[in-house]
């Protein structure tokens, strides 16, 4: 027998998402609080727009391979590191990276053994560093609206 619902009816109500740019301790605690394999980017400085998604593999290897930096803020044509929340800082960094890029074939390489967030071993001034998640985003995921017929 087959059913029609939409969506919305099946859809994950708990949805967590990552920045852009998004401070490692933040990434970290994710990782190791939920089971998901993959993750919504949002970037909220645009009223939560869908920037891509990233993979769980992805997200340990990065942290694993430490890809991350401190932000950096614009002062009299200066950079300066970036306390605050990361709302602007993808869009004060413009197309500048934030932290070194590690290579996709370095990324891939690990394949099938990628680390687990229990292999990734954190200083504690790492988590207040930032990921720069753009250059690894899937930035065109699958999606569907909420109100779309499915069939069960």
């Amino acid at each position: 027998e087959r059913h029609e619902i939409v969506a919305g009816q099946v859809m994950s109500t708990e949805v967590k998402c990552l920045r852009p740019v998004e401070r490692v301790g933040i990434v970290y605690d994710l990782l190791k609080n939920v089971s998901h394999g993959n993750f919504p980017i949002v970037d909220t400085a645009s009223s939560g727009t869908l920037y891509g998604t990233a993979s769980r593999t992805m997200l340990c290897t990065l942290l694993q391979r430490r890809a991350f930096g401190q932000p950096l803020e614009v002062n009299n044509g200066h950079y300066h590191p970036k306390p605050d929340g990361a709302d602007d800082v993808a869009e004060l960094l413009g197309p500048k990276r934030l932290s070194p890029l590690v290579q996709w074939d370095t990324l891939e390489r690990v394949y099938p053994r990628y680390p687990t967030i229990d292999d990734i071993k954190l200083r504690q001034n790492d988590r207040n560093c930032w990921l720069d998640l753009r250059p690894y985003a899937n930035t065109a995921p699958y999606t569907i609206n909420e109100t779309a017929s499915i069939q069960v």
